[in-house]
């Protein structure tokens, strides 16, 4: 028996540095090799090389018998020693569960996928002891061609394992060295290499010393590479061949390693690594050929007529090498045998070209256009010796040519198979860089692409209609749209990086467009329609020039047509929009036209021109620059409706007409934090925004009525906010609607009517209020600030009103009869007109009603109306102003005429105001309160007038000359006691503004109502 390979332990002081040397000189020390194993049978004599062979493993139990280290044998225990390190995992039987067992298959791994020897684990081992007799040869299912074991070396040796020759390979290792092996570095590179250098002994490899590179083989352990490097690699490769020898190998034509297709953009090369001594721990890509016996073949296969370059380059470089304890010379691996290339036609025989003029260490190349078809190329070395080496294999197009789309013999366009193209007037088929054109000379304008094409240039010049269908795409080239027809791109695959112009006419975008990257123009008078099947990845550019239009989507189709992050849209010109769609990263100074459905809009910083939302469409707004800059404003038709979707600070100025159908013009989510920066103009007879609930809205900008004669309404739902901040400018009418709040805090202007039909309206700004304002029950109006009601103000409703209010135009409280309410102090004028309906409930006289929580101020006219035909009853009566405190009278009575036995009785207290028909009595001009009689009450009232010019009877000028003074003072005092008598007594005939009545009766409608004046000389009485 003989033991070789003792690898020993070092220090890391003693690791080498690897450098690289030129000249020639002995390189690896290949000993012997595997003739027999369990699985090949015999595989060759001991002289054989580059023959492939299958080498099981296996684990010896502990206890079987090894040979020691002196003489006799030993018990092995490396499994006790791995379990002991590494733990046992789930134990049993099976060490390939163990958690140590992978240190040793990625070891035996390696080896395997650099050459032709392919490691297998055989599970069983019977325990037999360690031999080289032909009845200890490795058996499936018993015991592997190489047995594992372990012993110890003794105290004080440095030895870490050793390995036996082919066809003996049992391996040893020293279990005394745990503290080396458990070092678990870089996957436990320590341990990994100690099993792949007694491996390659075990492979028939000896020991190897470089004094500068550094090789697995060599005798002390270097840690500082992983695995094999080049030295190792030609060892292996010289007794076993490549990887590609196994399963048969490729030594003949019909066992051709394939390459698979080459073209102009697909090149071939294998054997790209080796021109290093050192090896990544990754890299397998090595082929050699191993003798002067040894040939590889390999197929390549062309799909159309190319210029092909073979090229055939040896690998490796120079070192310092020489055996254990010899001497070191220069080795160049690149010149170990003078490698030759053959080119054999598609039927394997005919050979098409050799090359083997460069000599030893040189490139040999062969250079022939090829047709399609399947091609072999054999390398092969002139020297009994393994040589590295790298083939390429490279194609070019050939010059292309001009072709005209015929489709004579079908609809398919396809690679060097169908003549449905002519060239020059004679039947063609396609090859990659054509220059290829579409016109309206064929019939056929529907081309199936059947496979990938990668023409030059692509012209479609039609008047009519061209559409290309098919599982291929155009891969290179440009494409030009022109001839005003429409060019459909109904295939997958365009993934061609030339440029696209659609010069005149249509190009329709229909089928997969996921992978087209071309950048796209669109010239003025074109059309691009993006309809696309999937275009989530599309990264073309696309530009739309002024005059050109760009249609996104089409009626009656899917969604989601354009790219889902675009690398960029530049509209010069019009996009249309008439799909639900996300539109983002567009730029340019053209329009954006939201045709139908709803669009998102966001990220469009550079955008500058105009966004239009038609009717039945919605914009909806996901960040404050998706609708573009401030230079261009946004219009929404009548019918159309823009979305605030998130919070966001909107400079862009708007364009509104219309209520969204519903929706409102501008619509703002609930609970957003929206801000209006720009103006926005009221440019239809009707425009809603609507505020969702929670929301908090400011406009900042101008709201203008640009007609001068716009409806405005503000529906805010419960829970938000809308505040009017800059100034507001409304024609025909402004309505508040929803249970929020509206805030009018700039300069207003209502030249028509305000409604307040629910919620809240807040005016805290300036402006003037020129038609009606109605305050809907349920609902409220804040005033503060500057006067807000004028003249021409009629203010009606059953809400309530909020703030101290001036009215000096017409206060109809009610909507019909009811009650409007003010929380506050409430001022009539002279010009004021209060205006009161009384009618019937049942048996119950009901009317309209001023109540005030604060303080009233009376002036001005009382206008009385019967609705629904109502007839007081004598004795009736209803309150029509409560206060907390009122003062001053009303300065004339307009009432309704009674029956001649009837009369009207007005009484003032400190908070109330009541209407009542009774008797008619006898009028006496110093009971100034008009209570019946003339006491201390009617004094209080001269006296609080004293000296006012223009005052009536009931402000203290008992005499009648508008001037209260010590005349009127003459009067009460002469009076002071007296009561009015019965009815009957001729009222006298009153001097003053307050009784110049009318003989004549004006008649005023409204819900039936009656407004009468007392004729002069009717019992009209003040009690």
């Amino acid at each position: 028996m003989e033991r070789n390979a003792v690898y020993r332990l070092v220090r890391l002081a003693t690791l080498a540095l690897f450098t690289s040397l030129s000249s020639q000189g002995l390189a690896y020390e290949a000993q012997s090799r595997w003739t027999t194993t369990a699985t090949d049978g015999t595989v060759g004599s001991t002289g054989a090389v580059g023959v492939p062979v299958t080498v099981t493993w296996s684990f010896a139990p502990d206890g079987t018998a090894i040979p020691a280290e002196t003489f006799g044998t030993v018990p092995s225990n490396l499994i006790n020693f791995l379990d002991a390190g590494w733990g046992i995992g789930p134990g049993g039987g099976d060490y390939a569960s163990r958690p140590w067992f992978p240190i040793f298959q990625q070891s035996f791994d390696r080896i395997s996928a650099l050459s032709g020897v392919t490691y297998v684990y055989e599970p069983s081992d019977t325990g037999s002891s360690f031999s080289n007799a032909a009845n200890r040869r490795g058996i499936l299912g018993v015991r592997g061609d190489v047995r594992l074991g372990g012993k110890s070396y003794g105290a004080g040796s440095t030895t870490l394992a050793s390995n036996y020759y082919p066809d003996y390979g049992e391996m040893m290792i020293n279990t005394d060295q745990s503290a080396f092996f458990l070092n678990s570095a870089n996957g436990s590179r320590r341990f990994r290499n100690t099993i792949m250098h007694e491996s390659l002994h075990g492979l028939g490899l000896a020991h190897v010393e470089a004094s500068v590179a550094g090789f697995l083989l060599e005798p002390i352990l270097s840690a500082s590479f992983d695995g094999p490097q080049l030295d190792d690699v030609l060892g292996l490769q010289r007794l076993y061949g490549d990887f590609y020898e196994k399963s048969g190998g490729n030594d003949v034509v019909a066992k051709a390693t394939p390459l698979g297709l080459v073209s102009a953009l697909q090149p071939r090369l294998i054997g790209t690594q080796g021109g290093s001594t050192f090896i990544g721990a990754g890299q397998t890509d090595f082929v050699s050929i191993d003798d002067v016996s040894d040939n590889d073949f390999f197929s390549l296969t062309l799909q159309e007529t190319l210029d092909v370059t073979l090229k055939l380059s040896p690998q490796g470089t120079s070192y310092q090498v020489g055996p254990q304890g010899g001497t070191q010379t220069t080795f160049d691996s690149r010149t170990l045998s003078d490698l030759s290339l053959a080119l054999f036609a598609p039927d394997g025989s005919a050979v098409l070209d050799f090359a083997n003029a460069a000599g030893l260490g040189a490139e040999e190349s062969i250079v022939r256009r090829l047709d399609a078809g399947t091609y072999y190329a054999r390398v092969a070395g002139a020297q009994s010796n393994v040589q590295l080496y790298q083939f390429a294999v490279t194609a070019s197009a050939l010059p292309p040519r001009s072709l005209l789309w015929a489709g004579s013999m079908s609809s398919e366009w396809d690679v060097l198979l169908t003549a449905n193209f002519t060239a020059d007037g004679a039947p063609a088929t396609f090859r990659a860089a054509d220059d290829v054109r579409f016109d309206d000379a064929s019939s056929v304008r529907a081309v199936t692409l059947t496979a990938d094409v990668a023409p030059d240039s692509i012209v479609v010049d039609s008047a009519g209609e061209y559409r290309f269908v098919g599982a291929g795409g155009m891969i290179a080239g440009t494409l030009l749209v022109t001839g005003g027809g429409t060019f459909e791109l109904a295939n997958a695959g365009n993934s061609y990086g030339g440029d696209t112009l659609v010069a005149a006419g249509v190009l329709k975008i229909t089928g997969d467009a996921n992978a087209m990257v071309t950048p796209i123009t669109v010239a003025s008078g074109a059309t691009l329609v993006m309809n696309a099947a999937d275009a989530g990845d599309m990264a073309s550019l696309i530009g739309v020039e002024a005059g050109a239009v760009m249609q996104v989507g089409e009626l009656g189709t899917q969604s989601q047509v354009l790219p889902d992050s675009p690398t960029g849209i530049t509209i010069d010109g019009l996009m249309r929009i008439l799909d639900a769609e996300t539109i983002l990263h567009v730029s340019g100074s053209g329009a954006m036209v939201v045709e139908r459905e709803e669009a998102q809009f966001r990220d469009n910083p550079l955008f500058g021109g105009e966004v239009v939302v038609q009717s039945g469409a919605v914009a909806q707004l996901a960040t404050a620059d998706g609708l573009g800059s401030v230079q261009g404003r946004t219009v929404v038709e009548e019918g159309g409706s823009a979305a605030i979707v998130a919070d966001m600070t909107l400079a862009e100025p708007f364009s509104l007409s219309g209520d969204g159908n519903g929706a409102g013009a501008i619509r703002v989510d609930e609970n957003l934090t929206v801000d209006f920066q720009g103006d926005l103009s009221l440019d239809g007879p009707l425009v809603l925004l609507a505020i969702e609930g929670g929301a908090t809205v400011h406009v900042l900008g101008a709201v203008e009525d640009a007609l001068v004669d716009s409806r405005l309404t503000l529906d805010v739902a419960a829970g938000a906010e809308l505040t009017l901040d800059g100034d507001i400018s409304v024609g025909q009418q402004m309505q508040k609607t929803g249970a929020g709040a509206a805030i009018v805090a700039g300069t207003a202007a209502f030249s028509g009517d305000v409604d307040v039909n629910a919620g809240e309206l807040s005016l805290l700004g300036s402006g003037a209020l020129m038609g009606s304002l109605r305050v809907a029950a349920g609902a409220a109006l804040t005033v503060q600030g500057v006067q807000w009601l004028t003249e021409t103000t009629r203010l009606t409703g059953s809400g309530e009103v909020r703030g101290d209010l001036a009215v000096p135009g017409i206060l109809a409280p009610g909507d019909g009869l009811g009650v409007l309410a003010f929380t506050d102090n409430l001022a009539l004028t002279s010009a004021s007109r209060l205006q009161i309906e009384v009618s019937r409930l049942g048996t119950e006289v009901v009317a309209d009603r001023v109540d005030v929580t604060g303080a009233v101020s009376l002036s001005g006219a009382l206008e009385l109306a019967f609705a629904d035909d109502f007839s007081p009853a004598l004795g009736e009566s209803f309150s029509i102003v409560s206060a907390s405190m009122i003062t001053g009278a009303f300065t004339d009575l307009l009432l309704p005429q009674l029956p001649t036995d009837f009369a009207w009785h007005i009484a003032y207290s400190s908070n109330n105001v009541t209407l009542s028909v009774g008797a008619p009595v006898q009028f006496d001009p110093a009971d100034f309160n008009s209570d019946g009689s003339v006491d201390g009450g009617d004094l209080a009232i001269w006296t609080s007038a004293y000296g006012v010019s223009g005052a009536a009877p009931l402000l203290g000028d008992g005499d009648g000359n508008e001037t209260v003074d010590g005349a009127d003072f003459l009067i009460w005092q002469r009076d002071a006691g007296a009561t009015p008598t019965a009815a009957g007594i001729v009222v006298p005939e009153p001097a003053s503004r307050l009784l110049t009545l009318s003989a004549a009766v004006i008649i005023v409608r409204s819900r039936r109502r009656r407004w009468l004046a007392a004729p002069r000389g009717s019992a009209l009485e003040f009690s």
